[in-house]
């Protein structure tokens, strides 16, 4: 980002001094240094993740040091319920159905947060990447080796 006629020590923003409306007197602005600004801008995080993707642990993108991805698919795939669903034929749609889903489910969280904690990840995704391109740990083959039946 380029600032052309402007130096950086120049730029102010102004912002109000205080965050309620409902205020009777009138607050004059306070100016914010533009080094302010570029702190700010600098905190933004380089992880890329959508948050339907968190499965556990730190969910905020700016807090995360050391993530894990799982294909969660395969682990779907893996567990004891949703293998009894296809060998028994029980229809996704029905109670049986939905409370086998559930459990399996949890069975998927609670592995992934074990694993996770062995392996000192501080959150497991689906999907997560790094703008700099470093390779993500997949945990998967450990959380599906946790499953039993």
């Amino acid at each position: 980002m380029a600032i052309s006629t402007l130096s950086l020590a120049s730029l102010l923003l102004v912002l109000p001094l205080s965050g309620t409306a409902a205020s009777s007197e009138f607050e004059a602005p306070r100016p914010i240094a533009c080094c302010e600004l570029a702190l700010t801008i600098n905190n933004a995080s380089d992880w890329i993740a959508d948050s339907d993707d968190h499965i556990c642990g730190l969910s905020s993108l700016r807090a995360l040091s050391n993530p894990a991805k799982v294909s969660y698919s395969k682990l779907w795939d893996a567990t004891p319920e949703i293998k009894r669903m296809i060998r028994e034929g029980i229809d996704p749609e029905s109670a049986e159905g939905i409370q086998l889903q559930q459990e399996a489910t949890d069975r998927i969280l609670e592995a992934c947060k074990s694993v996770s904690d062995d392996q000192d990840h501080c959150s497991v995704w689906k999907a997560i990447s790094h703008e700099d391109g470093r390779k993500i740990p997949d945990i998967t083959k450990k959380v599906k080796a946790t499953f039993s039946e």
